[in-house]
Formats: C-alpha cells, structure tokens, sequence
C-alpha cells in the first residue's frame, strides 16, 4: 500500500489491520505492526486510537500486542511523541532535576562534545531520556536530530548519571557547519536545559 502513486484512504488500511492484527503469527503481526509505524509518519492520533482500541477488542495475545504496540510506536517514540509516550507507560509530566551539567563549549572539526549530568527523579515513573542536537545549517537555521540514551523505570529520588559523547566527524548523510550548534535533554519528550556549543575548523 505504500508503493508510489497508489494512494489508499488509511481508515480503509486500518480496516484491513483491524482483521490482521489478531493473527498469531509473528511475519503478519510484524508486517501490522510495520505499517501503522508508515502510518504514524502521516496521522500519530488515529495509529495510537487503533492500538487503543485493539487492546479493548483483546483478539490478541496480550504479549504479542505488546511487542506489536512498541514495534508500530518506534518512530513516535524516537521523535518524543506524547500520545506514544502516554501509551506506553511514560509519565506525560515528568518531574525531576538535574544537577552537575557539564558540556563542551567548543567542539574542534573531527572531535567530540560531551554531556554529563546527574539526573534525579522526583517521583516514581517511567523515563525515556535523549540528547537532542540542534545541528546548524547553511541557512543559519537549526536542525535537531535526538540520540537516544535511556529507557528506565526510576524510583522517587533516585539519581542517575547520565553521559554522552559525540563525535562531531565529517560523514556522507550530514554536512557540518562551523558555528555555534545547540544540545539539550528530552526526558518523555520535554526538552530541558539547552546549551550552546560551537563547532570550529
């Protein structure tokens, strides 16, 4: 359904996996699971209403709608989408603080930034912690692109170290500018505490 110049309504797709999704086997339920992920790159609301609502139906194996619900929700989450988020257990608001944030300031043409922090929850819940690079472009604007960090269930004050580095490397998919790039944490998909860096040749 995805193939170029075939255009399919996607109520009339989700008619089709709403009889798929049930299958008990895995190639099926991946392929399901695979084209709400396509679908989700179009309309988020009407992947997550589905999964909903398959979980109201219980046609499926509990666990297998599951592994089906995080496989269709990669992209989602990838990007810190709150209803995929939501869905799967993370908390819409977390609460926390962050203490001892170090970063680079200057970041030489083939060498790496680093961010480092301790992170302390403040309630028990579920995180999905990022770093989210704010990459300059030739235009002067911004393009961010998020590397994930970590997925965790945290209890109430517990604190964590979190840590990463980045090597700044002339690669085929990303031309680097010199000039000042920006990062910061998305925890459930709220950013927080961004920082400047510059990018020098």
């Amino acid at each position: 359904p995805w193939a170029q110049r075939v255009e399919l309504p996607i109520g009339d797709l989700v008619a089709v996996l709403d009889h798929l999704h049930a299958d008990n086997t895995r190639y099926v339920t991946r392929s399901v699971a695979n084209t709400l992920n396509d679908i989700s790159k179009i309309d988020p609301a009407a992947v997550v209403g589905t999964l909903k609502r398959w979980q109201k139906l219980d046609r499926q194996d509990a666990k297998e709608l599951a592994w089906m619900t995080n496989h269709a929700l990669r992209t989602l989450m990838k990007t810190g989408n709150p209803l995929a988020l939501e869905l799967l257990g993370y908390a819409r608001k977390p609460k926390f603080k962050l203490a001892d944030l170090e970063t680079t300031g200057v970041v030489q043409l083939g060498q790496e930034f680093a961010w480092r922090c301790a992170f302390t929850s403040l309630a028990a819940q579920k995180l999905k912690i990022s770093l989210r690079i704010h990459f300059l472009k030739a235009n002067g604007s911004h393009a961010a692109k998020i590397f994930s960090l970590k997925n965790v269930s945290v209890a109430k004050n517990e604190t964590i170290q979190i840590a990463k580095r980045l090597a700044f490397k002339p690669i085929t998919t990303r031309v680097l500018y010199p000039g000042t790039h920006f990062a910061d944490l998305t925890i459930n998909g709220m950013a927080s505490d961004k920082r400047a860096f510059d990018l020098v040749v």
